[in-house]
């Protein structure tokens, strides 16, 4: 006697899951320019590596003698993989059963999903591509009646935010529970013309008189500028992609360090075009861009949120192969004025200030920011970052920035560039600020007891920087 059988069944079964919703529904969501469950997570994972839990969850058809005879899959697919070499938990709705509705897959197990990233302290990648959360017209015609949504699985989406990175990916129309799934995440991303976020989609707003498109009432091109996706792209590729380089700058959890890479650049490196970059003219906008690109690790620069707030530069870099946050004003969007009431999107730079920097001390990333107003020419005093000319800096070990350029000493109402870097457990926290007047104090004691330096061309009575 063997276990031959047994073994056959559970193969007969997984080819059944391996139909998803069958081959029409499959050529369908193919012909509407989108992969398949199965090919999203061949093409964000790491090769071989995607090891799924609960394949074979479904619901199946019986005959008399209680051989299997059908099974439709559960529309989610989860597991774990590798994801740049780094473990994670992923996620994806199928969308060919039932179009991915959540009260379609089996009841607990996207909780299974969000519990094994929390316990495991493993980012989650979600792939999104689903509607609803209960109560659907499909649950009526099988069951009799509907559903009330008990959002079991809410209180694990909010605990993970706190523990985890975790990245959304809006592949399709996404609505009700999978809209709330997408913006519950540090970072999301949608498919140009290709995906749609809304809380109810074009045939309910058609009963209030409205007739519009999916992409006319939540594409890409709405989201991304209102603040409630971060980033659009062209292809499902593209999005994988994204994804892959926004984890890479993170720790897997608030257990671990920020992982640090070799560093591909000369922290010594120097570029004399940076004295000319910003201009003597107070009235004269400068592109802050080029300026951010080269004071980081070279080809470093990760931008986040580029279309809405947009008098604000914000993104993920790396110095000398560490990660920090990065965040500029950008003069050519409404002089870089970011809290102004007029107009409206200065408002929304104000509130992407905010909400860009909260994440980043949950996963001991430093945050290096620069203002757009202009330095002071009179000062002495040498601006504290890194890649001015004759300027050093020795990013986490709390120790001195050693100046000389013409770039601080900033008077009311002006600031540097400041590679402030934070401590990350246990190690000196560090910044460059710069006293706005000759002999002023500072108006807060410094966190950290990393020693403070005076740059060496100011004279001792004049405005000072702490390294």
């Amino acid at each position: 006697m063997t276990w031959q059988p047994e073994i056959d069944e559970l193969a007969y079964r997984r080819r059944l899951a391996a139909r998803m919703g069958g081959e029409d529904k499959v050529a369908r969501h193919r012909e509407a320019g989108k992969l398949t469950v199965h090919e999203r997570i061949a093409g964000i994972a790491d090769p071989s590596s995607f090891r799924e839990v609960g394949g074979l969850s479904g619901s199946g058809r019986y005959d008399s003698n209680g051989r299997l005879v059908d099974l439709v899959p559960s529309n989610l697919v989860m597991g774990r993989a590798q994801v740049g070499g780094r473990p994670v938990v992923l996620v994806g709705d199928d969308f060919t059963v039932r179009g991915g509705a959540n009260d379609g897959a089996v009841g607990d197990k996207l909780v299974h999903a969000e519990k094994m990233a929390h316990d495991l302290r493993l980012p989650m990648i979600r792939l999104v591509d689903g509607t609803g959360g209960g109560g659907s017209v499909r649950n009526i015609e099988i069951k009799g009646h509907t559903l009330i949504p008990t959002m079991k699985v809410w209180q694990h989406v909010v605990e993970n935010m706190s523990v985890v990175p975790v990245v959304s990916l809006a592949l399709g129309s996404v609505a009700g529970m999978g809209a709330a799934r997408v913006a519950a995440s540090h970072y999301s991303v949608m498919v140009r013309e290709t995906s749609q976020l809304f809380t109810e989609g074009p045939p309910v707003v058609a009963r209030i008189g409205q007739q519009l498109g999916k992409n006319e009432l939540g594409g890409s091109h709405i989201h991304t500028r209102n603040g409630v996706v971060d980033d659009e792209v062209a292809t499902e590729q593209e999005a994988f992609e994204y994804a892959r380089r926004f984890l890479s700058y993170l720790p897997a959890s608030v257990y671990e360090l920020p992982p640090r890479t070799a560093p591909a650049d000369d922290p010594a490196r120097r570029d004399d075009w940076l004295l000319a970059a910003i201009p003597r003219d107070g009235r004269a906008v400068y592109k802050i861009r080029p300026i951010v690109q080269a004071l980081v690790d070279d080809g470093s620069f990760f931008e986040i949120g580029r279309q809405w707030g947009c008098a604000i530069v914000t993104g993920l870099a790396r110095l000398d192969g560490w990660p920090v946050a990065v965040i500029a004003s950008d003069p050519y969007f409404h002089a870089a004025a970011g809290t102004a009431r007029p107009p409206r999107n200065s408002r929304a730079s104000s509130i992407w200030r905010r909400r860009f920097t909260c994440p980043w001390s949950t996963w001991s990333i430093p945050r290096a920011s620069r203002s757009a107003w202009r330095p002071s020419r009179r000062g002495p005093c040498a601006t504290a970052c890194a890649r001015w000319p004759r300027c050093t800096r020795r990013p986490y070990r709390g120790a001195r920035s050693s100046c000389a350029g013409p770039m601080a000493c900033p008077q009311p109402r002006t600031s540097i560039w400041a590679a402030s870097i934070a401590a990350m457990h246990g190690l000196p926290r560090t910044g460059a600020r710069c006293r706005s007047k000759a002999g002023s104090k500072w108006p807060t004691r410094p966190r950290s007891r990393a020693p403070t330096t005076r740059c060496r061309s100011a004279p001792r009575s004049s405005s000072a920087c702490a390294a």
